[in-house]
């Protein structure tokens, strides 16, 4: 015979809350700016550039995708008049501000440039008088610098305001 009690045990039994799981967070959003399509990270990136040579050799992986002047479109959407970028291969903070006259916003080739001179400073610092090659230590530090050289593309925010940039 069942007794009360074993009917308010069998439905305690049953009615055990779920086990908690963990769940992962969406990536920040520190605002609503994306990258123009075309510097956007992407394997293989978007633009075949080398930021050994001028960004005037960069030139758009897929053409016939693109318009003929996609290098003085709005590098952000919406457009922004300075744009900061972090590389883990280079060791200052990038900032990008318009460098034609009459842009009063940020434009693809103003992204190439900054990158490619930032890019030019490191591995001139790192060849100067006072570096040199055959020094363990060096090659450990900069090695990697010295290495990669291909535009990768950006990729999300590291900070308000502040988006990452990958050299392959």
């Amino acid at each position: 015979m069942e007794t009360t009690h074993d009917r308010s045990h069998q439905n305690s039994q049953m009615l055990r809350a779920p086990r908690i799981a963990t769940l992962p967070l969406p990536s920040v959003a520190y605002s609503e700016e994306t990258p123009h399509s075309i510097l956007t990270y992407e394997d293989p990136a978007l633009v075949n550039y080398d930021l050994r040579r001028h960004p005037s050799d960069a030139r758009p992986r897929y053409p016939r995708l693109v318009r003929l002047t996609w290098c003085y479109e709005s590098a952000m959407h919406p457009a922004v008049s300075t744009l900061t970028l972090t590389c883990g291969i280079l060791p200052q903070l990038i900032v990008v501000t318009p460098s034609h006259s009459g842009f009063e916003f940020v434009i693809v080739q103003d992204v190439l440039l900054a990158v490619h001179e930032a890019y030019q400073v490191t591995v001139n610092e790192h060849h100067g008088p006072t570096a040199t090659d055959s020094d363990p230590s060096f090659l450990r530090e900069h090695s990697t610098v010295l290495t990669r050289h291909m535009w990768g593309g950006i990729s999300e925010q590291s900070g308000p305001g502040q988006w990452r940039v990958h050299i392959e």
